[in-house]
């Protein structure tokens, strides 16, 4: 269902216009009065509303002069007795206007502002209201409560302000405005859910909390109950139930859902036993077959209910006992029981206008004769159904049930109702399409009726809408409250509130047409309205909201205010409902914490700079929103002040000859005159330049300052507000300055050498004598004399090459330093590192020798010398000028025509240096081969020599045969002619001087195959000739043949081929070689594979 949504266009005109409020606090007023008048009150000051933690301001509109003295003060909480405002970092007081910073709960309450001066006083109160977030708790949260007893629930809410207190229970209200809650009896429909809510005009809050039954509840329940039973007709029948529960329940009997009450032959009787229990019987006298049918006993009590049935069964033909007239509503489902009697019942069937049902998904019929149709129509089921019981036999009974389907009213939603304007004309028609008369039409606002006043007739009544009451015109506005008429509403009673609003009128036509109509629209009317039809079976509503769009009352285009000064400015906005109140500064929100902004009343708002500042310039926008829409009103705000100066530094020092440039940089409205003072007079130096780029900029330049310019500079900004000054002090300091000194340009080593460093500037001066950059001290190489602070002497005695180097000046002082460096260079002959050779070096070796010199002057030239002949690099000498004082001499391999002396020459212009050493290499004794020779016999002399090719002293010969030391005997004479050369003679040669054989070991593979072939070497390594060799196998000589290849090689080599290994070839081989002087033998075992030996 769509809400149709009224909104306003704005207001009419004549309000009154809010002013921008600014109070010159330290500063008399631009308007001055002339004559002495006593306090006089501006306006009357409003309520003030603030949120927590926010910063307020309340002002006392005062006019008066001489200018007054303020005092604020505040009243307790009670009325009572009033006290001054506490002053302090948080409260502060400026002029007549008292600022909250950081606003408290506390601080809420009523202020009295009191006004002297030497002609009178006045004073005038306001209530200041700080707004606190609300929050509720109920307490207890959960509580169990026995039947019959007390209980109580206690709101407890923080949060400022309060306007109302109320309470729902499971989601309906309850009339009950107070924070404690209390039911004296708890009773079955006391147990659920309770909410507190706690409400202002700015948002609400809620706390719940349950109740539940305590443990003395105890519903009903069944202790003894009756079954199905059949039986003939005559006899009498006695049904009986039995409940317990607390409280005590009580027993009432059914037959087919209609209940029971004593006849002559149906009496129902119950009583309480001992235990509590509760005892109920039905006697039926006599049973009749049309006592058959569904009987059943139901328990109640406050706590709850119990219901047993079961069927009777009285055998005999059917029946149907009478149906009442059933009336249903439409749209909802309608539950029939057919009453049948008789035993047995073959079949129950429901039947309309001759069909038998159902006929369409709706209906439902059961076989125990229920039926059921779903979503009940007039136009299909309303009239009268059937109800048919059959038996086995074929007896039917039949029974007829008129069902009325009743309508509830039904309303038109009428979509397009137009956009009214305040103060035009405006209809709102309810029309119901549908619905069973009779029909009650009834008109609300806000949930409260609009109740006529009279009727002149049926068609025409003039209305009022609870709490209005204003004939003519709308009514005034009060911008504190809303419409001044509705302040008091909610004090009266719903539908009886004196007055009636002219300008609403309901028409009704019958009981299906009434429009409500506003002859005059005003702002007060916006609210929630309803058209409610109603009849016996149900209503329906049609709602409607009617919204105002704000309106802002005028505010002023433009303000100024001096800087310094407070500045207040107030929005007023209409509208129901109340609009938000919002402040923009130039388009965007506002986060400037100087700015206070507070809220009176829901529908004014209040900005306060409680000292305007230029940054405060600028424009202000008051935004009005509510649901219908939202508006703005602006108003630019000029800050007139004082000129500004950009602060300047304290001080400056300069050097002399360097530049100096100042600006003065000053901003105020309207713009400030700008000038340039020395000392307090205007500068008039040629030398000094002043220009004004823009007209707040001032800048002083001297390109080169001197001592004379020193002193305090002054910019001058002056405007309409006045004149302020921004200074300067320029102190020109003289940097240090040192006069040039130098060394002679022959320096020679051992010469006495001074030089003096004298320097010029303002003192205090430090002097510092420096050598490659390193601080100089007084020792016995340099001797400093320091004659004053400006004059130091350098002394040098017996300079060497260590006194070369750079020598530096340097004069230091508050306001700077200066240097000057000259370098001394002393002419060094050259100086060379002694080298040497390793005092063992062996033939082959690589030998490495170095020349470095370690001082002398350029040019530099080495020279190596080898007995005292120039080298130079050849395949046996190799020199490398690594650098122009270092070079290498490198002996690749060393042999004895390397042993000399080396020498190495330095040459400079000075002089000449020069390093030797020795170098011997040790040779190896390197003897010359000999041999005897192969024909030598038996009985001849033999004579062999043994000489030495190289090799160093002292070397010793000596002769071996077979490895032992010969001597000189009667066989052999052994001759040393010289160390290197010596004779050995056999006088007579024999046997024991040959050698016997010698024969590599003989190697076979631990295992082969058989069929592989095997080669087996004997080889004699030496022995004297003639040698035979011969192979064994098992002890056995092998000769060649087809099995064994024996080949002789030479003398000393023999080889024994074996073609193809069978297991006769595994055994153990010998080879044996053997000569005059004896037999050697040498063996190895053949295994072959798989043959165990």
């Amino acid at each position: 269902m769509k809400t149709p949504l009224v909104r306003k266009g704005g207001l009419g005109r004549g309000a009154p216009l809010p002013l921008p409020v600014v109070y010159k606090g330290p500063r008399p007023p631009l308007s001055e009065a002339t004559t002495s008048t006593s306090p006089k009150l501006q306006e009357i000051p409003f309520p003030l509303s603030t949120n927590q933690a926010n910063t307020t301001s309340l002002t006392c509109k005062i006019q008066a002069y001489p200018l007054p003295s303020f005092r604020w003060f505040k009243f307790a909480e009670n009325g009572g007795r009033k006290a001054p405002v506490e002053l302090g970092d948080r409260v502060k007081q400026v002029g007549g206007t008292l600022i909250i910073r950081e606003a408290k709960v506390d601080d809420s309450g009523k202020y009295l502002c009191v006004v002297n001066n030497s002609v009178g006083g006045e004073s005038v109160e306001t209530v200041l209201t700080v707004t606190a977030p609300l929050s509720a708790q109920v307490e207890p949260n959960v509580q169990t409560v026995e039947f019959g007893r007390p209980a109580t629930f206690s709101c407890t809410y923080r949060g400022n302000p309060v306007k109302s207190v109320t309470w729902l229970k499971d989601g309906t209200a309850l009339n009950h405005k107070e924070a404690v809650l209390r039911i004296d009896s708890v009773g079955r429909e006391d147990k659920g859910m309770y909410q507190c809510f706690i409400r202002n005009d700015q948002e609400s809050a809620q706390a719940t909390a349950e109740l539940k039954l305590g443990g003395r509840f105890e519903p009903p329940q069944l202790t003894y109950t009756f079954e199905t039973s059949t039986l003939q007709p005559g006899p009498s029948v006695y049904l009986k139930c039995v409940a317990a529960g607390n409280p005590t329940p009580e027993i009432t009997w059914e037959l087919d859902g209609s209940r029971l009450s004593n006849t002559e032959r149906m009496q129902v009787g119950q009583y309480v036993t001992v235990n509590g229990e509760v005892v109920s019987h039905l006697n039926i006298s006599g049973v009749l077959t049309n006592d058959g049918g569904l009987y059943a006993c139901v328990a109640s009590s406050t706590v709850g209910s119990v219901r047993h049935a079961a069927k009777l069964n009285v055998y005999g033909l059917p029946y149907i006992r009478p149906m009442d007239k059933v009336a249903v509503v439409a749209g909802e489902n309608m539950v029939v029981h057919c009453p049948v009697a008789g035993y047995p019942i073959d079949s129950i069937v429901w039947e309309k206008n001759g069909r038998i049902l159902p006929i369409n998904r709706r209906q439902n019929v059961h076989p125990n004769g229920t039926l059921i149709v779903e979503a009940v129509e007039r136009t299909s089921d309303q009239g009268r159904y059937t109800c048919v019981a059959r038996n086995t036999q074929g007896y039917t009974a039949r029974g007829d049930l008129d069902v009325q389907v009743m309508e509830p009213p039904q309303i038109y939603q009428v979509e397009n109702l137009g956009e009214p304007d305040v103060g035009s004309e405006y209809m709102i028609p309810c029309m119901v399409m549908a619905g069973d008369s009779p029909i009650n039409l009834v008109w609300y606002k806000d949930g409260r009726p609009v109740v006529p006043a009279r009727m002149d007739s049926d068609r025409h009544a003039m209305g009022r809408v609870p709490g209005e009451g204003h004939d003519g015109g709308c009514p005034e506005w009060d911008m504190h409250g809303g419409v001044s008429s509705l302040n008091d509403q909610a004090t009266g009673v719903l539908g009886q509130q004196d007055g009636i609003d002219t300008h609403i009128t309901i028409n009704k036509l019958g009981d299906r047409y009434s429009q409500l109509r506003f002859n005059t629209l005003c702002p007060h009317h916006s609210g929630n309205y309803s058209c409610v039809a109603t009849n016996n079976y149900g209503s329906d509503s049609l709602p409607l909201i009617v919204q105002e769009r704000p309106y802002i009352l005028e505010i002023p285009a433009e303000s100024e205010v001096f800087a310094g000064y407070i500045f207040q400015i107030t929005c007023v906005a209409q509208s129901d409902p109340p609009p938000r109140i919002t402040w923009l500064k130039d388009g965007s929100m506002l986060t400037d914490t100087s700015i206070s902004v507070s809220y009176p009343s829901p529908m004014m708002s209040l900005l306060v700079i409680p000292q305007s500042q230029r940054k405060h310039a600028g424009e202000y926008t008051c935004v009005a929103q509510n649901p219908a829409g939202q508006v703005t009103k602006s108003s630019k705000l000029k800050v007139k002040d004082l000129p500004r100066i950009i602060p300047l530094m304290d001080t400056l020092e300069v050097l002399e000859g360097d530049s100096f440039q100042q600006s003065c940089i000053a901003q105020s409205s309207p713009p400030p005159l700008l000038r340039w003072q020395k000392d307090g007079s205007i500068v008039m130096d040629s030398s000094v330049s002043v220009s004004s780029p823009t007209p707040s900029m001032a800048i002083i330049i001297i390109p080169r300052v001197a001592k004379t310019h020193s002193g305090t500079y002054s910019c001058l900004a002056s405007n309409q507000a006045g004149r302020v000054e921004e200074s300067i002090v320029l102190t020109v300091n003289v940097p240090p300055e040192i006069l040039p000194f130098g060394f002679p340009e022959e320096v020679t080593e051992g010469q006495l050498i001074q030089i003096s460093c004298t320097a010029n500037g303002d003192d205090p001066i430090t002097l510092q004598w420096y050598k490659d950059d390193l601080p100089l001290m007084s020792s016995a190489k340099f001797i400093i004399n320091k004659v004053d602070s400006k004059l130091s002497n350098l002394v040098l005695r017996g300079v060497v090459s260590e006194h070369s180097g750079k020598y530096a000046c340097a004069a230091f002082s508050p306001v700077g330093e200066a240097r000057y460096e000259k370098e001394l260079r002393v002419k060094v002959e050259p100086q060379i590192l002694p080298f040497a050779f390793p005092t063992e070096v062996e033939e082959g070796q690589l030998i490495q020798v170095s020349c470095a010199v370690t001082k002398g002057d350029d040019p530099l030239t080495l020279q190596w010398y080898k007995d005292g002949v120039p080298l130079i690099s050849s395949n046996h000498f190799m020199i490398n000028n690594v650098a122009p004082k270092l070079s290498l001499l490198l002996l690749s391999s060393v042999n004895a025509n390397h042993t000399g002396t080396y020498s190495c020459l330095a040459f400079n212009p000075i002089g000449t240096a020069e390093s030797s050493a020795s170098l011997r290499v040790k040779v190896a004794p390197h003897i010359l081969p000999f041999t005897f020779r192969d024909d030598v016999e038996a009985g001849q002399l033999v004579q062999v020599s043994c000489a030495l090719s190289e090799g160093d002293e002292p070397m010793t010969l000596q002769w071996y045969k077979d490895d032992m030391p010969l001597i000189s005997s009667p066989e052999y004479m052994i001759s040393n002619v010289d160390t290197q050369l010596s004779l050995l003679l056999l006088r007579k040669v024999n046997d024991q001087h040959r050698a016997a054989p010698d024969i590599l070991p003989l190697v076979l593979p631990e295992e082969v195959e058989e069929g592989q072939l095997i080669q087996m070497s004997c080889t004699v390594t030496k022995g004297d000739s003639p040698i035979i060799i011969t192979w064994y196998k098992d002890s056995l000589p092998l000769h060649s043949s087809a099995e064994f290849l024996i080949t002789n090689v030479d003398s000393k080599l023999s080889i024994l081929l074996l073609r193809s290994v069978t297991a006769n070839h595994r055994g153990s081989y010998v080879c044996e070689a053997s000569n005059s002087a004896g037999t050697t033998r040498k063996s190895s075992v053949l295994n072959v594979k798989g043959i165990v030996n």
